[in-house]
This record gives structure tokens, C-alpha cells and sequence, in this order.
């Protein structure tokens, strides 16, 4: 069984630089997730709107990658447990 290992680096692409964070963890099938968080330092506004959740409705259904990436505090937590909570809606 592998062990969770941490890193991390600085990456300089043109005159902007980021922090990456890395950590793997393995499962009791030995299977691998590997976890990279990019981390820079410029203010930005996102902004989803729960009104866009309709629009959202097919397509979190489909099989495949979902990739929920956002600064620190922008919803993504928030927008996970609301597309799990209307697709599980009338099943518990």
C-alpha cells in the first residue's frame, strides 16, 4: 500500500508566478489519487449563481470528470452539496 505523500513548488511562467501543492493518497485496492491545488496570489470575482442550476441539470448527470476549482471561499463545497442534494432529491 503506498503512503500520502505532500509536496510542493513554485512554477514562473512569463512574469507570473504560482504555488503548487501536491498530495497522493492510495486505497486499500492500490489505486492513486493525485490532488493539485494552484495557488496565486491575484484577486479575481466568480460568481455562480444558483439560479444557473437549472441550466446545470442535465449535465452533472452525465458519467465523467467533474472538476469544481475556485479561490478559497468561492462556493465550491456549496455548489457540490447542492447538485448532490437535487440529484438525490425524493431518495432517502
Amino acid at each position: 500500500k503506498r503512503r500520502s505523500q505532500l509536496g510542493s513548488c513554485d512554477y514562473q511562467y512569463g512574469e507570473k508566478k504560482s504555488s503548487l501543492r501536491l498530495s497522493t493518497v492510495g486505497d486499500y485496492r492500490g489505486h492513486e489519487s493525485l490532488v493539485i491545488r494552484l495557488l496565486h496570489d491575484e484577486e479575481q470575482e466568480l460568481h455562480f449563481w444558483f439560479q444557473d442550476m437549472n441550466e446545470l441539470g442535465g449535465q452533472y448527470r452525465q458519467r465523467g470528470l467533474y472538476l469544481f476549482a475556485g479561490p478559497v471561499g468561492s462556493g465550491k463545497t456549496t455548489l457540490m452539496h447542492e447538485l448532490a442534494k437535487s440529484l438525490f432529491k425524493g431518495q432517502q
